[in-house]
């Protein structure tokens, strides 16, 4: 018996004369179970390999895309062999630290940091807005990750976002204060 696997689906050869098509998590032979947590894992790996050769050539972006499909394949082989999930965290924690040294995003972050010490509060399309001349994929990524990593806090409120600085970062005023205590904060 022949299975040649790919993320999409897997072909089973069991004789010339029939084969079947399914998806790989359907799929009851054993070694196609085995084959296809290979064919993550090896995904997951290459995937890596690339974030770094990427990253090491200043190619920001081809780091970026490439670190997050190697975290997306290593959730993906988490599902099936859960003591996998230190190769998951490596991963991640890797990434962090590619984007806190990345000079793109911080570039971004400081002028988004700047943007918020001025205006405490400022919602999400208007700090958009404001910085117009970068994609807004660079802004929302930028955004995205100083959140998750405490440089900016988030609140949430009914009409969206209200950004601010953590504590000790801006200077309050009353009424600023007030709005930040009434609302949720949200550091993930």
């Amino acid at each position: 018996m022949l299975c040649i696997t790919d993320h999409r689906f897997t072909i089973s050869y069991i004789t010339l004369e029939s084969c079947s098509f399914s998806p790989p998590t359907s799929c009851t032979h054993k070694h196609c179970s085995t084959t296809m947590d290979l064919t993550i894992r090896q995904s997951a790996e290459h995937y890596l390999k690339l974030a770094r050769q990427s990253a090491k050539a200043n190619n920001s972006l081809g780091a970026r895309m490439a670190y997050f499909m190697s975290i997306q394949a290593w959730k993906k082989a988490i599902e099936e062999h859960p003591s996998l999930s230190t190769n998951l965290a490596a991963v991640q924690r890797e990434y962090l630290h590619f984007i806190r040294s990345d000079a793109r995003y911080r570039e971004v972050l400081s002028q988004i940091r700047e943007i918020i010490a001025r205006k405490p509060g400022i919602q999400e399309a208007e700090l958009f807005a404001k910085l117009s001349k970068h994609p807004e994929t660079d802004l929302k990524y930028t955004l995205y990750f100083a959140v998750r990593d405490g440089q900016i806090w988030s609140v949430k409120k009914e009409g969206g976002c209200e950004l601010h600085l953590p504590s000790g970062q801006q200077k309050f005023t009353f009424k600023s204060l007030i709005k930040l205590l009434r609302g949720k904060i949200s550091t993930n």
